[in-house]
């Protein structure tokens, strides 16, 4: 109604532009402007007449039939029993809804005459000015006095139509009679041509004038009735809202009658119950009128339910059986132990497209909610059964589906006690058995087929059984209600659960698939660059990372709350929900207000914002790398040879400080209060915090370049390396393997060699003695040759040792036993022990191999005995 309304004041209104005039060269020449003007616009509004007629009486169709609804919902409202509540439930979500719906297309009226009022105005100035206008058509002291009273025409439409023509007659009657020669004699009048432009101008003046005014009282009638709906809708949803909260406080809070005592007392609650149900569903009680909601319906919809799914089930056999036939894949051996799930999912399917056609063209208000309602829980199944065939083969299938079949059965008798509007006595006199019998199927069925699920179903499993045996619980405890709401929310739940665990079991496909061999490749393309980061192939997977690091987590995030509301919704209790989720169960207006809804909402953000910083630094680090590749040339670089630190922490500060400014804004943190508090303690934070500040700032120079990780450091006689540098303190791992952290203040007041900083390289001499006499530079060939022989390369390409020094063999000292040489090498720093441990062992067998002797210091001890 509301866009049929706008629609119509549009094409009115569409004319307004179409006769302002500018300023032109003269009076005559306006007049004949303004003229033709207003002839178009007449022309225009004659054209628009028919449409704006058939919307008008659109509106005022959809008015009479929404005061009807208006009134039909209000006998169904103010009707239903306390101890109905599913009926209950159903009318205060129906009167909820056509409030809200009402309120969202609430038509402007106000702002509607608001505007007409200005046009009607408008014209009635215009008409003024042109009547006034010499020779005027009434006298200037009656022009004086229609503006002292601030109206130059009456308002009454009845004098301006009747007006209209006599006046436009009267003017050219004067124009006929010779009335020219007095226009002549002034020149301050109107010539005669002036004098029929300002008598047509007045006609169509006054005609859309006329207009206006009538579709003003038009639409001042409309909101009369629009005001008295709105009046019993109001009226209607704010009693809808009282026993809203009454549901709410006999669903959590209340409960219903506990089952001991229903046993201590079965005959009573047994007799109230079978009252109820012949209330509710015999014949007796509508011998005369039979009602769409109960009796006979109820059962007829029963025998239509289970007529369809007979035919479902038919139809998905022969489809399956084709399939199996003529399709390759289906007809394999592998694929025979997912004949069932597959019939089962085209069954559900079928019959999902058939109550979707059945409900769509139905006029009957029971049959189309309960179709709806089935149809709903139709999906749910067809999610879980093609989970199942696409991420399951062999026997897992078979023994996942028998093992998921307890709460999927039991989801669809909850189902179709909201369709039957089952009384609450008859509930709470067989919903608690009911659910001890299918928890104890539930049992069984986890122990029996533990062993042949996969671990993610069988941990599925458990959490089925868990939430069956608390729901038993609840309901023995007197909460059937609550029970209820929790078995078919975790219906929904395990169909998201088994969407999204399908999406990352077809996530991981497609990255085996497809881009694995273009991770391979690119391996390929980059030998000298170091691959061993998540990160290291962002260029590829980038997309993938981020289905699988923030899509399908958020998606995970908020398939809580949306199966909670959808569980909700399908027993009219939504509106309950979205207050739930949207109460401020932390509300202080001048410190924070958090609410459900909200931590979802920074819970999101958090994975978004955590793939922003694992994008920017994988790219940061594939640019630092790729430059250090061209300056390493043939070498392959290492980890260690690039400084990423520094820019890892500011990417992190800047996006997380980013994050924290959205989140504290979202949660309307004044930042007035932070910024008192941070005054408050910033001295005494600073005195307090002396020497975490010094480390922190160290920490920031180390990262600038000093140290990187992955260096070989020494420092107080330990040496190791670089594990970590973060704002506090430096992890080694030393050379015994034992873990050690130092300040990053003792760094800076220690003096500690990077033994890496330069070129990886370490000087290593080995002492060498060897007997007078010995040739020193036969030895020293000797020495060189063998040991030229363990040259080698790193995984890197490296050499072992380093080519531009070589091997040198120097004259050291004379020594008391032996000529002292030194065997000096710039030796790989991580390759330093083992490689001077194999040095040693060369050297000496190859002395001892060429007869050199090596000396060793021996004393004579001679030992005289007294006499």
């Amino acid at each position: 109604m509301r866009k049929k309304l706008i629609a119509t004041l549009i094409a009115f209104l569409a004319i307004v532009p179409a006769f302002a005039v500018l300023n032109e060269k003269d009076l005559a020449h306006t007049l004949a402007v303004l003229r033709q003007e207003l002839q178009m616009a007449k022309a225009e509004m004659q054209k628009s007449q028919v449409f704006i007629s058939a919307n008008t009486k659109a509106t005022h169709e959809r008015l009479v039939r929404l005061i009807q609804k208006t009134n039909e919902l209000s006998l169904m409202l103010y009707s239903q029993k306390q101890d109905y509540t599913f009926d209950l439930t159903y009318a205060l979500d129906e009167v909820t809804k056509e409030y809200k719906a009402f309120s969202n297309v609430r038509v402007p009226f106000d702002a509607i005459v608001t505007h007409m009022e200005i046009e009607i105005e408008r014209y009635e100035k215009l008409i003024a000015t042109l009547v006034s206008l010499p020779p005027a058509l009434v006298s200037e002291e009656e022009v004086h006095d229609h503006h002292d009273h601030e109206h130059v025409l009456p308002d009454s439409l009845r004098a301006i139509r009747d007006s209209i023509e006599a006046e436009h007659a009267l003017i050219h009657a004067r124009l006929e009679h010779g009335k020219d020669d007095v226009l002549e004699h002034s020149p301050f009048t109107l010539d005669a041509k002036g004098c029929e432009d300002r008598d047509s101008c007045l006609f169509y003046a006054r005609s859309l004038l006329e207009m206006y005014s009538q579709f003003k009282d038009q639409i001042i009638d409309d909101n009369y009735h629009y005001s008295r709906v709105n009046s019993m809708l109001q009226e209607a949803y704010d009693y809808a809202q009282e026993r809203y909260r009454q549901v709410q406080h006999n669903i959590f809070i209340d409960g219903q009658t506990p089952y001991w005592r229903i046993l201590r007392r079965f005959s009573f609650f047994f007799r109230r119950a079978k009252l109820d149900a012949r209330e509710k569903y015999s014949r007796d009680f509508f011998d005369t009128v039979q009602s769409e909601w109960r009796g006979p319906m109820v059962i007829g919809l029963g025998f239509f339910v289970l007529f369809y799914l007979i035919i479902a089930v038919l139809l998905g056999s022969v489809l399956t059986r084709l399939l199996m036939r003529f399709v390759p894949y289906f007809g394999t051996e592998e694929f025979k132990e997912h004949k069932l799930c597959l019939l089962l999912l085209i069954a559900v399917v079928i019959f999902a497209l058939t109550i979707t056609v059945g409900a769509t063209i139905s006029q009957h208000h029971f049959f189309t909610m309960a179709a709806w309602l089935l149809v709903e829980y139709a999906w749910l199944l067809a999610a879980i059964f093609g989970s199942l065939l696409i991420r399951l083969h062999g026997r897992e299938i078979n023994a996942t589906l028998a093992a998921y079949t307890p709460i999927m059965l039991m989801g669809l008798l909850v189902i179709s006690f909201r369709i039957i509007f089952i009384p609450n006595n008859l509930t709470n006199l067989i919903f608690p058995p009911i659910l001890l019998g299918f928890t104890l199927w539930q049992l069984y069925g986890a122990l029996h087929f533990r062993s042949e699920l996969p671990k993610d179903d069988r941990l599925y499993m458990w959490f089925t059984l868990a939430v069956l045996t608390g729901t038993t619980v609840t309901a023995l405890c007197g909460y059937v209600l609550l029970a209820i709401q929790i078995v078919i929310w975790w219906i929904f739940q395990v169909a998201i659960i088994q969407t999204i665990t399908t999406l990352f079991y077809l996530l991981k496909k497609v990255y085996d698939k497809r881009l694995a061999p273009q991770v391979k490749k690119y391996k390929k393309n980059h030998p000298n660059e170091v691959l061993d980061n998540d990160g290291a192939f962002i260029e590829i997977t980038w997309w993938y990372d981020f289905v699988r690091m923030v899509f399908l987590p958020v998606l995970t995030v908020w398939s809580i709350p949306t199966c909670i509301f959808m569980a909700a919704n399908v027993f009219d209790l939504a509106e309950i929900c979205v207050k739930y989720f949207s109460h401020f169960f932390l509300n202080n207006e001048n410190v924070i207000q958090l609410s459900l809804l909200k931590l979802a909402v920074i819970l999101s953000l958090y994975f978004l914002f955590r793939y922003l910083i694992y994008l920017f630094r994988s790219l940061f680090r594939i640019r630092r790398i790729r430059k250090a590749e061209r300056e390493a040339g043939e070498y392959k670089i290492q980890a260690s040879q690039v400084n990423l630190t520094l820019g890892n922490n500011l990417i992190a500060i800047a996006l997380w400080g980013f994050y924290l400014i959205i989140v504290l804004n979202y949660l309307q943190i004044p930042t007035s209060a932070l910024k008192l508090v941070s005054a408050g303690l910033a001295t005494g934070i600073g005195f307090a915090m002396k020497d975490v500040l010094n480390n922190f700032f160290y920490g920031v120079q180390l990262m600038s370049g000093r140290l990187r990780v992955g260096d070989y450091v020494e420092c107080d006689g330990v040496r190791g390396k670089v594990e970590s540098i973060n704002y506090q303190s430096t992890q080694l791992t030393a050379m015994d393997g034992s873990v050690m952290a130092f300040p990053n203040s003792n760094l800076f007041n220690k003096n500690f060699k990077n033994l890496t900083k330069n070129h990886s390289y370490e000087l290593l001499t080995i002492p060498v003695g060897v007997k007078y006499g010995s040739d020193v530079e036969q030895v020293r060939q000797l020495l060189i040759r063998a040991l030229s022989a363990l040259q080698s390369t790193d995984e890197y390409g490296r050499p072992l040792i380093d080519p531009a020094f070589g091997f040198e063999v120097r004259f050291d000292s004379f020594g008391d036993n032996s000529v002292n040489l030194n065997v000096m090498q710039y030796v790989l720093v991580e390759r330093r022990g083992p490689y001077a441990a194999q040095a040693k062992e060369v050297i000496y067998n190859t002395l001892n191999a060429n007869g050199i002797e090596i000396p060793f210091p021996q004393r004579d001890v001679y030992i005289k005995q007294a006499p």
